[in-house]
């Protein structure tokens, strides 16, 4: 599980944002991706996998401000030994 989010105003690239502990997600703000620590934990766990399934984005990264958790993800799991296995419509790239 996340232990800190980026959290956004609104619903767009163009807002106000900031990183908060995953336990003090101010009720005007919403989850828009995950944050350094998490990315750091999530991929530590990914470099000592043997297999890693993974099923959709880790935060909104249509949006420059909050793809960094996905995109850091996919960097890991592209640098891991892993079996990795990539699934979702919105990870895997349509032909």
């Amino acid at each position: 599980m996340p232990v800190d989010i980026v959290v956004a105003k609104e619903f767009k690239n163009d807002t106000e944002f900031k990183t908060v502990k995953y336990d003090n997600i101010p009720s005007d703000m919403m989850g828009m991706d995950m944050g350094e620590e998490t990315i750091k934990l999530f991929s530590e766990e990914i470099e000592n996998a043997k297999t890693v399934v993974w099923n959709g984005p880790m935060g909104v990264f249509e949006m420059e401000n909050f793809k960094k958790g996905t995109e850091s993800i996919g960097l890991a799991m592209a640098e891991s030994n892993a079996i990795t296995i990539v699934g979702g419509g919105e990870i895997v790239p349509q032909q």
